[in-house]
């Protein structure tokens, strides 16, 4: 399963207020924001923390946030946090997200992610709330397209009881119909409770054998080999399982029997996100 990354909100931040050295207030809303990230990891273990290039050692007055940070959660705290830290460009995708007005990278990154910003909780401020009203900004065939969008926030423990659910379901999606991606046009499945070694199928919908469709190959996903079918698609199948690999491998123990969405393959998979899911 990928780790889960939450974007920092440099909105919320104290480098946001020119020419003002953090108060004390600071390190208050700072422990909170910590015990926040912490919660976030016990939901899911595999976490980043993410924040836009510039802004981990952006100055706050007299010396760099990180530095504020160390100080105000103590250095084992910060240890911990540093070893999840992780600095990304600013986004380049054909969308950003603002608030009020203002750019705001964090929230972009988050809402493209699918993810959540996480901020400063100030009071009186939009950060005490679990969810943050943008606007999203977007190149379309006439220019650019703007719509009011949501971006999930985290701040508080409240916020991380409020999308516990969200966050231990991040990072899977349901795959209707068994389908997980296609290979040359031809659907890839992997079927729940199937025998044998972890596997999947590459097959010819128009073909129905036995209430399943035709089978044209079968792959064996722990170790690239082919199981059955002749060597034509190799070429594709196997840099696609090993870039998957992990997940599929998941993916196989994980499966949550849904409400039939067809006569032929009525069984849906949980599967890790990641994955180019067709449906």
């Amino acid at each position: 399963m990928r780790p889960l990354p939450i974007y920092f909100n440099e909105l919320s931040s104290p480098c946001a207020v020119p020419d003002n050295t953090p108060g004390a207030e600071w390190q208050a809303w700072a422990t909170m924001l910590f015990t926040c990230v912490r919660e976030v990891s016990r939901r899911k273990i595999e976490l980043d923390v993410v924040f836009i290039a510039g802004h981990w050692h952006g100055l706050a007055g007299t010396k760099p946030l990180s530095q504020w940070i160390k100080q105000w959660i103590g250095n084992d705290n910060f240890k911990w946090l540093l070893s999840r830290v992780r600095n990304v460009a600013a986004s380049t995708q054909d969308c950003e997200v603002s608030f009020e007005n203002k750019k705001a990278d964090g929230l972009t990154h988050a809402h493209v992610a699918g993810s959540w910003a996480f901020s400063f909780p100030v009071p009186d401020s939009p950060w005490l709330a679990p969810q943050v009203a943008a606007t999203e900004h977007c190149l379309g065939v006439d220019g650019l397209d703007e719509h009011q969008c949501a971006i999930r926030n985290l701040g508080t423990s409240d916020h991380v009881r409020h999308w516990r659910q969200e966050l231990e379901d991040w990072g899977r999606v349901l795959a209707g119909n068994n389908v997980i991606s296609s290979i040359s046009g031809y659907p890839l499945l992997m079927y729940p409770n199937d025998h044998g070694y972890p596997h999947v199928h590459l097959v010819d919908p128009d073909i129905i054998k036995e209430g399943r469709k035709g089978t044209l190959a079968k792959y064996r996903v722990d170790v690239f080999e082919r199981m059955e079918g002749p060597p034509r698609w190799d070429s594709e199948v196997r840099p696609w399982i090993e870039r998957h690999r992990a997940d599929l491998l998941s993916s196989w123990d994980v499966k949550e029997v849904t409400q039939p969405r067809s006569q032929i393959n009525p069984i849906g998979i949980l599967y890790p996100a990641g994955m180019t899911v067709v449906h």
